[in-house]
């Protein structure tokens, strides 16, 4: 979702001040600027920054959980590979009719 204009309706960092109308709240020109900490009327400053809508930030932390688990299921992968490995070499050795290394540290 692209933002069509820079103006401080779409600035995350201002609060629009509404007025009650008869069946609806309608929004005025004016508002609070958290940059500024003051109620300014709604003018482009040049300081205006994204909008994160809520479905975003969502849409973000499940992006960086799944990456998380990306990471602990290749850790996983890996161990289990390296388990892999360390059994072909037992049979290996088992086959040839060699001692395998658990048995030579038992003796």
């Amino acid at each position: 979702m692209e933002v069509k204009s820079k103006t401080c309706k779409t600035c995350s960092r201002f609060d629009n001040y509404y007025t009650k109308g008869n069946a609806k709240f309608e929004r005025t020109n004016f508002g609070f600027c958290s940059l500024q900490q003051k109620t300014v009327e709604c003018t482009c400053c040049g300081a205006w920054k994204k909008r994160i809508y809520f479905s975003e930030r969502r849409k973000t932390a499940a992006v960086r959980s799944l990456r998380e688990i990306l990471t602990h299921l290749s850790a996983l992968r890996q161990i289990f590979e390296e388990n892999t490995e360390e059994e072909k070499l037992i049979r290996k050795i088992i086959s040839r009719g060699e001692k395998t290394p658990h048995e030579t540290d038992e003796q």
